[in-house]
Order: C-alpha cells, then structure tokens, then sequence
C-alpha cells in the first residue's frame, strides 16, 4: 500500500509494451471480478498510471506513475496509462 486507495508494483526488467499488456490484463481481471455486498454485486475497476523510464529517479517514475493515475482517472476511469 502506497497511500490510502493507491498500491505501488516496482516491476523490474520490464519495457513499456510488456508493462502495459501485464497491467491491463490485471485492470481486465479485476474487472470481471464479482464483489457481493449486502447480496448486491457491485462493479470493481481499478485505474492504473505506468512509469518505465530507467533514466529517472525512483521519485520521478513515482510522481510520473501517479500523474497517469490521476490522467486516467480524470479521462473516464478504469484504464492503463503510461508516461511518454
């Protein structure tokens, strides 16, 4: 746990194609998941922002991958954005 809602995966080793295709396959699986409350089901997604820039600082990669979060969530949620 990063913050409050927000989790951290350092995945190492890992160029930004290969990051998005695991990340995203992550997003659709929690997607798919079923969560009863209350013997209601409810919908869970998740937004995910990607930073894979060996040449940053782990602080840079951190406020980049944040800064997508906060992208995907303001442009309509449940997506994977990567930082250029």
């Amino acid at each position: 746990r990063y913050g409050g809602e927000e989790f951290c995966v350092l995945a190492v080793n890992m160029d930004k194609e290969a990051a998005f295709t695991v990340f995203d396959d992550l997003r659709r699986s929690i997607e798919r998941s079923r969560t009863r409350v209350d013997k209601k089901t409810i919908p869970v997604t998740v937004s995910i922002g990607v930073c894979c820039d060996p040449g940053r600082s782990l602080e840079e990669m951190l406020a980049r991958a944040d800064a997508m979060l906060y992208q995907a969530k303001r442009s309509g949620r449940n997506k994977v954005l990567l930082s250029a």
